[in-house]
């Protein structure tokens, strides 16, 4: 599972990039109920945030320098910033974080997720009522990535974290491998994802480069990219076989395609957050959608034999409204 891997961390200094390039030496194997990392002050995490005399180019004066322990370690607060990037991301790298999507992704998964937290987001919302600030946002954004971006013009003047959703998906690190590097470490993680309204669950390889940022207050370190496979999925389809799903209009149909917010189906397949069902060659049941607009659908479809991950795109042979009928079972 060891691989070496160029890292890669850029730092937005009067937009000057620079590239940081690591050969791994050393491997070690953890699982799951491992110690965690120690933090500047194990009994209260509070005081790692709380050292006036250390900054992050000016922007964040109260984080002290982050003590590495001699042995590396995932701690809990790293641990979510992996999986949370890792049920978004089959494939996480800088042009991720330079994309239109992703700083609403981030808010999403990082800021007002009610199934996920960490240390210093408690905090802050702890002291400020759940309020986030910019300068906030910009330095738990700047943590996770190490790339530096101003949410000035997308969040105002900040975000209530709890004014928060839930995510469909979850999922959790059962063990892993890691590899020291000049710069950080690279992790080779087993990971199991799960959705809501489906007994399906999926197991996955993901790799993990991680730089080290003092400053970061995800156990001070920074994640570069990560790539995913499948290893296993608890369901398989069968060809020619009849499947149901419900989901909800999004409106937002492109020639033909509408994508549907998945809810939940009638079977344990693994579907994505969203479902784009194509009724190019199907359109009385596009009209039939259009006249409902944004309204909630039950939809049938038959697999084709295409190999797939997860269910992410079908051609259906029937849809009505749903009835919710599968909310009282």
């Amino acid at each position: 599972m060891k691989k070496t891997m160029t890292l890669c961390m850029i730092f937005f200094c009067a937009a000057v990039l620079s590239a940081c390039t690591g050969n791994a030496d050393n491997t070690n194997t953890v699982n799951s109920s491992g110690t965690a990392v120690e933090t500047a002050s194990e009994e209260n995490p509070e005081d790692h945030f709380d050292d006036a005399e250390k900054t992050v180019d000016n922007k964040a004066p109260w984080i002290q320098e982050y003590e590495y322990p001699s042995e590396f370690s995932m701690g809990d607060n790293l641990k979510t910033a992996v999986i949370q990037l890792a049920l978004c991301y089959d494939n996480f790298d800088k042009d991720s974080v330079c994309s239109e999507e992703w700083k609403e992704i981030f808010v999403s998964r990082f800021i007002q997720n009610t199934r996920s937290s960490f240390d210093y987001l408690d905090m802050v919302s702890g002291k400020n009522n759940g309020q986030i600030s910019v300068d906030e946002l910009n330095y738990i954004q700047y943590s996770l990535t190490g790339i530096e971006l101003d949410f000035s013009s997308f969040a105002g003047d900040g975000l209530d974290r709890y004014d928060a959703a839930s995510p469909l998906n979850y999922g959790s690190i059962t063990g892993y491998d890691y590899e020291d590097t000049d710069q950080g470490v690279i992790v080779t993680a087993d990971f199991e994802v799960g959705y809501d309204g489906t007994a399906s669950a999926q197991e996955r390889e993901i790799t993990v480069e991680l730089v080290k940022n003092p400053h970061s207050c995800f156990d001070g370190y920074s994640v570069v990219s990560i790539s995913s496979k499948v290893i296993m999925t608890s369901c398989a389809m069968q060809e020619g076989s009849t499947y149901v799903f419900y989901g909800t209009d999004m409106m937002a149909e492109d020639q033909g395609v509408f994508p549907f917010e998945f809810s939940c189906s009638e079977d344990d397949l693994l579907y994505g957050h969203f479902v784009y069902v194509d009724m190019t060659q199907a359109p009385e049941l596009a009209e039939f959608v259009k006249e409902n607009a944004g309204g909630d659908f039950k939809i049938t479809f038959i697999w084709n034999g295409e190999e797939m991950e997860r269910i992410e795109r079908v051609m259906p042979v029937d849809i009505t409204l749903d009835d919710k009928e599968w909310l009282r079972k």
